[in-house]
């Protein structure tokens, strides 16, 4: 296995860190989730949880080099446990960029990995109606899902939407290009949870499991952009865009 981003990460600590998620995390909340006298609230709170380790493994797999095949069984177990989570919320997602973006992470993992999203998630998707990126990238899924003008993360996003109004290659590319460059202020100015992640030292508090703008790979796959004026940014997942477009 080639670790796929080296720029950020280091490939024994994200091993450590997807041992911990797959060892203690995972089954703690599978086995919450089984128990008969678990509360509404505990079950809102446990799958939420299974939901967000799930999708950072998924993240961490692709990272780390692994099959884009296997990652992709990952990723359709993670829209499952989505799934679950939405049917058992107690109370709508915080407008919060950190909660924000599990949407676009699941529906454009979804999308770039080849699974198969459910009617019914679809239906639930948080944020959508509220936001043009999620429902942009509803729109891969269901032709007939209109997308809403409204911007609510512009400082990380703001570019990239204006490119989707862009039919001439280069201004699309410098739009393409001010969003990259700008990805990790923009994480910073939300205070992103996984901010940063990388550079945490302790081994015990490591968090990181890869910066990836699977989002970008996309759109770019969905409007058949031409990625050849990006595709070196370490954060674009040429492999998986590579992949995708040979299904």
């Amino acid at each position: 296995m080639v670790t796929r981003q080296t720029e950020f990460a280091d490939a024994h600590k994200l091993e450590d860190y997807l041992v911990r998620l797959e060892t203690k995390g995972m089954p703690r909340f599978n086995s919450t989730l089984n128990r008969a006298d678990i509360d509404e609230r505990r079950r809102d709170i446990s799958s939420y949880s299974r939901f967000k380790t799930q999708l950072q493994i998924v993240f961490l797999k692709y990272t780390l080099g692994y099959r884009i095949e296997d990652v992709a069984v990952e990723c359709q177990q993670m829209l499952e446990f989505f799934e679950y989570h939405l049917n058992h919320q107690r109370s709508p997602f915080d407008m919060d960029f950190s909660q924000y973006i599990l949407s676009v992470w699941a529906l454009s993992a979804g999308f770039l990995f080849n699974a198969n999203p459910s009617d019914d998630l679809l239906k639930k998707i948080p944020f959508s109606g509220r936001d043009m990126l999620v429902d942009r990238l509803l729109h891969c899924f269901n032709r007939a899902h209109a997308p809403t003008q409204e911007v609510l993360f512009p400082r990380v996003y703001g570019s990239l939407l204006q490119a989707l109004g862009q039919y001439d290659t280069e201004p699309r590319n410098t739009l393409i290009s001010r969003f990259l460059s700008g990805y990790f202020d923009g994480l910073k100015h939300y205070e992103a949870f996984w901010s940063e992640s990388h550079l945490e030292a302790d081994p015990r508090y490591y968090r990181h499991f890869g910066y990836w703008v699977f989002e970008l790979g996309t759109l770019v796959i969905d409007a058949r952009w031409d990625d050849y004026e990006f595709k070196g940014s370490p954060i674009y997942p040429k492999q998986l865009v590579d992949w995708k477009r040979t299904q």
